[in-house]
């Protein structure tokens, strides 16, 4: 995903306020809204299940890396990072091991 997407939102935390008809709040103020007529907003608003997915995922794939590397050879850890992140993620991996070796 292209989080570039997402420069210029609307810092957080954001928080619901169900008094005023769903609006989300960005501040401590009256008026601290998060704005609609932000596309950096709506976009980031729109990804969230996405992000969310993507979120699991990432904890999925930290939990099964950490239980791999108990015990573990760093070729093995190596492997199982290019089957779930990518070769292309994992090119520094190389530079890293290459060095401790």
């Amino acid at each position: 995903m292209n989080t570039e997407q997402f420069n210029g939102h609307t810092p957080g935390p954001w928080n619901v306020n169900d008094d005023l008809g769903m609006v989300i709040k960005c501040g401590g103020g009256p008026h601290d809204f998060v704005s609609m007529d932000n596309d950096a907003n709506v976009r980031l608003m729109a990804a969230a299940p996405e992000l969310l997915d993507l979120l699991k995922d990432a904890r999925r794939m930290v939990q099964e890396l950490h239980a791999l590397l108990n015990g573990v050879d760093g070729d093995e850890a190596y492997e199982w990072a290019l089957r779930n992140v990518g070769e292309q993620e994992m090119a520094w991996w190389r530079t890293y091991y290459v060095r401790r070796s």
